[in-house]
């Protein structure tokens, strides 16, 4: 009998209880998604990831292009060499095929830093911007878009995280 009544009354405090909360609870919604692809800080953070990594880029570029050419001359001539300079031109396709997936290489590894350095920093300012947004609002809790099966449209915060990134 003191279970089914400890039982009971632990139900009807849950229910009490999660009325209360439920009152008092303001919810927004954002969409993460939306928010990046409109903010002017993505645009300048992707200028200056081509400024800086613009030059490399094209050095890779055109030592791809100076691989190609080698090898076509390489695949036109190869019958018509002699073989000492067919083995020159063998080596140094190798050689420039390496030092090029080296230079591949390094340049992904840096402007993938940069990158998540960059975006890092622009995160971390949404997430403020967010909390800005949800104090000014009163909310007690912010979702994102994707984790939420429904939503009313009402409830979104999208808009104004904007705007306030952009100022």
């Amino acid at each position: 009998m003191k279970k089914l009544f400890a039982i009971i009354l632990t139900g009807l405090s849950l229910t009490c209880f999660g009325n209360v909360l439920a009152d008092d609870l303001k919810v927004g919604v954002i969409d993460l998604h939306e928010i990046l692809d409109k903010t002017p800080q993505l645009k300048k953070i992707n200028d200056d990831l081509k400024k800086q990594f613009g030059p490399q880029e094209e050095k890779i570029k055109k030592a791809q292009q100076a691989l190609m050419d080698e090898s076509k001359k390489y695949e036109r001539d190869d019958r018509i060499m002699n073989e000492s300079d067919r083995k020159k031109l063998q080596e140094k396709i190798i050689k420039d095929r390496q030092e090029l997936q080296q230079m591949s290489i390094d340049f992904q590894q840096k402007a993938a830093a940069e990158q998540g350095k960059a975006m890092q920093k622009l995160l971390e300012q949404i997430q403020a911007v967010i909390k800005q947004v949800a104090e000014k609002n009163k909310l007690n809790l912010v979702l994102q878009k994707e984790g939420v099966p429904y939503f009313d449209e009402k409830l979104s915060v999208t808009e104004q995280v904007v705007k306030q990134l952009a100022k």
